[in-house]
C-alpha cells in the first residue's frame, strides 16, 4: 500500500482514463499503478472496479466526535452551536490545531452529544445525535433534525450479493451519490459490509449523503439473503457505523 493512505474502490466510468482518474481525484498516476498491478489502464472497461489510495486527510477523532469538514464563511462557534458542541470542548479535541487559522476544507473533530437508539423491527442498535427526533416513515427507520438525518432499511434478495447491492445504490444512483462515489469495505460483527462515499459533484441539495450497506447475519437455510441500508450525512457515517450492532439471538 501507498504510505499513508487506505485503498478505497472506484468503478470505471464511461470515457475514463488513468490520467483524468489521477487528475480527479488527485492522486499520482505512478500510485494508480502501483496498486493495481494486474490492471491495464490502456483498456479499462466500464464497470470495471479498481483501487485508489486516498491519503489520510482526516484526523482520529474520539468515539464521541464526529470529523467535520469545515465550509467557507464558518467559525468554530458557529459549528459548535450548529451541533450542541462548545467552544472550549471543540478547542480541546482538536489540540494540533489553530482556532484562527481556519480554512475552507479544514477537518476538525466535533465532540457531539450522542443517543442510543434501538430498533426492533429492524433488529440493530446504534448512536445518534441527541437533538434529533423519529419521524414516522412507511418503511424502516427516520431520525432527523435541523442539520442531518439517518435512515435505517432493510432489503432482501435470493440472487444479489452485498457488494451487488452496495453498487447498484453506489454507481446508478448518480442523483444520490455524484458521479464518482468511493466505496470503502468495513465490517461490523464480522458482517461484510460498504461504506459509499459522495464524490465533489454530489448536488448540493442532497445535504453531503452517505451510505451503509451491510450484510444481516445469517439465520436459516433457504431464507433470502438480507441487507441493512443505512444512510445518512457523510459527518455521522462512520461515528454511526462504528456503534452500529445487530440484536439477532441465533
Amino acid at each position: 500500500m501507498v504510505h499513508g493512505s487506505r485503498l478505497q474502490v472506484y468503478c470505471v466510468r464511461e470515457g475514463d482514463t488513468l490520467l483524468s482518474i489521477s487528475s480527479f481525484f488527485h492522486i499520482p498516476y505512478q500510485d494508480l499503478l502501483l496498486v493495481n498491478p494486474y490492471i491495464s489502464f490502456e483498456d479499462l472497461q466500464v464497470g470495471q472496479l479498481i483501487y485508489l489510495p486516498l491519503s489520510f486527510y482526516n484526523p482520529y477523532c474520539q468515539e464521541n466526535a464526529i470529523r467535520y469538514t469545515l465550509r467557507a464563511g464558518e467559525s468554530l462557534s458557529s459549528i459548535a452551536e450548529k451541533y450542541d458542541s462548545s467552544y472550549e470542548t471543540i478547542l480541546q479535541a482538536n489540540r494540533n490545531l489553530h482556532p484562527y487559522r481556519l480554512f475552507e476544507g479544514q477537518v476538525w473533530c466535533i465532540p457531539m452529544h450522542w443517543d442510543v437508539y434501538e430498533s426492533q423491527t429492524e433488529k440493530v442498535t446504534f448512536i445518534y445525535p441527541g437533538l434529533w427526533e423519529e419521524k414516522q416513515v412507511e418503511k424502516g427507520i427516520q431520525l432527523e433534525g435541523e442539520y442531518g438525518f439517518v435512515n435505517v432499511k432493510t432489503v432482501y434478495s435470493k440472487t444479489l450479493s452485498v457488494l451487488d447491492i452496495c453498487q447498484h445504490y453506489a454507481f446508478k444512483s448518480k442523483a444520490h451519490f455524484g458521479s464518482k462515489s468511493l466505496i470503502e469495505q468495513i465490517r461490523v460483527q464480522n458482517e461484510l459490509g460498504y461504506i459509499i462515499l459522495p464524490s465533489t459533484d454530489q448536488k448540493k441539495t442532497m445535504g453531503n449523503e452517505a451510505a451503509l450497506v451491510l450484510s444481516y447475519p445469517f439465520l436459516e437455510i433457504g431464507d433470502p439473503f438480507t441487507y441493512l441500508i443505512l444512510v445518512t450525512n457523510q459527518e455521522f457515517i462512520y461515528s454511526i457505523t462504528r456503534s452500529l450492532q445487530f440484536n439477532i439471538i441465533a
